[in-house]
């Protein structure tokens, strides 16, 4: 119970950091198409690839962990590692430099929303005056709870696999 109970644990905070990989803007498409393929690139491998093989192998440790204090260390662990780029962000960026950085998503102007799932937006930073597109509002939360259950469904089935084998 303890091996699945620290499964979704794990899940939980894949989700969170999947809500941040999926709100985050990139260039548009018609702007620069090179450049959106590779944003595109960068976010797939990031967010899909990473993410899923960060969590079959933290379910491994926790699969071959001799007993439940050790299952509950090395969740702690796992956990830690998945939240070190958050406390990172928070402790190297003063409070006024991350005020600047969300400003300019808030700044954002939509101009259209949600056709196809994606928002397409402008907003400046300084001068200058880019265009971004993001996945629609509306389908981040969706997809991220589409995620969270199926890491979680894969990382019990798998936990319990390797436990049990």
């Amino acid at each position: 119970i303890m091996g699945c109970v620290a499964c979704v644990l794990i899940g939980l905070s894949a989700k969170k950091d999947a809500l941040q990989y999926m709100s985050a803007v990139y260039p548009r498409r018609e702007q620069n198409f090179a450049l959106w393929c590779l944003t595109q690139a960068v976010w797939l491998f990031q967010s899909v690839f990473l993410s899923g093989m960060f969590c079959v192998q933290a379910t491994a440790l926790i699969a071959t962990s001799v007993d439940t204090m050790e299952i509950l260390l090395n969740t702690l662990a796992v956990t830690f590692l998945l939240e070190l780029d958050d406390v990172f962000y928070d402790g190297f960026l003063t409070p006024a430099q991350r005020d600047q950085y969300q400003a300019l998503t808030r700044s954002a102007v939509v101009l259209s929303s949600g056709g196809k799932g994606v928002d397409k937006l402008t907003f400046s930073v300084g001068k200058n005056r880019l265009a971004g597109e993001c996945i629609a509002s509306s389908h981040v939360q969706a997809a991220a709870n589409r995620i969270y259950l199926l890491l979680s469904a894969v990382m019990c089935s798998m936990f319990i696999g390797l436990r049990w084998r």
